[in-house]
């Protein structure tokens, strides 16, 4: 058990900027998506750095404390992953060597981020706050079709109400559920819509073992499979509605198939990345600085640009860290299945699997590990509390230790 001790007004510091985050991201990306140059800019640098910042913090007052040793593990282990690409980087004669390891850096930031802290307690069992995160959401999304629908990119969805939809579901709350779920729809986010529905699927796993989670997911991605294909048969018929139009461009049945357009780029790096790889590079990897030439851009001037990431998460930790990378990104992928063991009350835990599993799934399409101090809290969260045996308000082990007793 840790004799790490909580300080109650600090983690209101952190519970404070995970829930702006949160809050401010669907606004946030509406007002990217209309022009604002702050919002895509300065406000993600500035995300970044208070997470930096407050992860630093939290390091210098927890390191003089008791520590689980699966935490300075899985910091051992990341840190000899970044060893590796800045080495294959160096070998293969990278140019930006150190600016592409910042790519990679942020889940060492996350878990300093929550080392000895017990803040997500709040978010997994705070419906207040999820409810005041779907009503921005209908507020905003009205904002939208009234004033600016047909000026702003159509998919202006963002995570923040793919995790309202799973906190409902978990917790019993079928209209707010549906009602979140339909607004995702219209939102026009297809991966937080793929992501959220795989997760509730996937929900179910937390409490099974790993012969019958394997099994389990072997025929959940059979039916979804199958969903799917009757799904986009169906939506072909439906051009012309805004949400249908984006799913229609990579929808094989219909007539406005274009895989390098609806994709929003993202074949277009998988070919320009992968493309003339050879199978030694794809097992070593490319290393840090790698950069790659984007022949087929999301639109006309962005071909021929100069790319050193892609925005798909495994992808790039394939391309980047070969089998070593690979591997990183299933070890955290792996993270939020140790919500069984967290301590308290079993609907807890299950949102905190779902939320970590919806993050791993969503990564698959954008690269959110390097750029997403939520998306990495929420998926290596459940591992830290796990491990360090914290509860909610936690203040320290004589705390906990007496409510073992109980």
């Amino acid at each position: 058990m840790s004799s790490i001790r909580l300080n109650s007004q600090f983690e209101l510091i952190f519970i404070a900027f995970i829930g702006l985050c949160v809050a401010l991201s669907f606004p946030a990306n509406l007002l990217r998506l209309y022009g604002v140059d702050f919002f895509a800019e300065s406000y993600p640098k500035i995300i970044l750095i208070f997470s930096f910042f407050l992860a630093s913090i939290n390091l210098a007052l927890v390191f003089n404390k008791k520590v689980s040793l699966y935490v300075f593990f899985i910091v051992l282990l990341y840190s000899c992953f970044l060893s590796y690409i800045l080495v294959v980087g160096v070998l293969r004669g990278n140019s930006g060597i150190i600016y592409g390891l910042k790519y990679f850096i942020l889940p060492v930031v996350a878990v300093f981020f929550l080392m000895g802290r017990g803040f997500l307690f709040f978010f997994y069992k705070s419906s207040g706050f999820w409810k005041l995160i779907l009503f921005s959401h209908l507020l905003l999304f009205c904002v939208y079709i009234f004033l600016l629908y047909g000026k702003v990119y159509p998919g202006i969805g963002v995570s923040s109400l793919a995790y309202s939809a799973l906190f409902f579901f978990v917790n019993g709350n079928p209209l707010l559920f549906c009602i979140s779920s339909l607004l995702i729809l219209l939102e026009g986010k297809r991966s937080v819509l793929v992501s959220m529905l795989l997760a509730l699927a996937l929900c179910r796993l937390i409490d099974k073992k790993a012969l019958t989670i394997f099994i389990s997911i072997f025929l959940y991605l059979i039916v979804f499979l199958v969903f799917s294909i009757l799904a986009l048969y169906l939506m072909a018929y439906f051009d012309g509605f805004g949400a249908f139009d984006r799913i229609n461009l990579i929808n094989p049945f219909s007539g406005r198939f274009d895989l390098a357009v609806g994709s929003s780029g993202r074949y277009g790096e998988l070919v320009s990345a992968f493309g003339d790889r050879t199978l030694g590079e794809l097992f070593a990897g490319m290393g840090a600085g790698f950069e790659y030439q984007w022949d087929l851009g999301y639109e006309s001037q962005q071909s021929g640009e100069t790319k050193g990431y892609l925005h798909i998460s495994p992808a790039n930790y394939l391309l980047i860290g070969g089998v070593f990378g690979c591997l990183i990104f299933i070890f955290i992928s792996s993270l939020p299945f140790f919500a069984k063991r967290m301590p308290g009350d079993p609907k807890v835990r299950k949102v905190a699997f779902c939320f970590g599993i919806y993050s791993i799934l969503q990564s698959s399409f954008g690269f959110n590990f390097a750029t997403d101090i939520v998306t990495l809290v929420l998926i290596i969260g459940p591992f830290i509390l796990a491990s360090a045996g914290l509860r909610p308000h936690d203040g320290n082990r004589a705390e906990v230790q007496a409510t073992q007793k109980i």
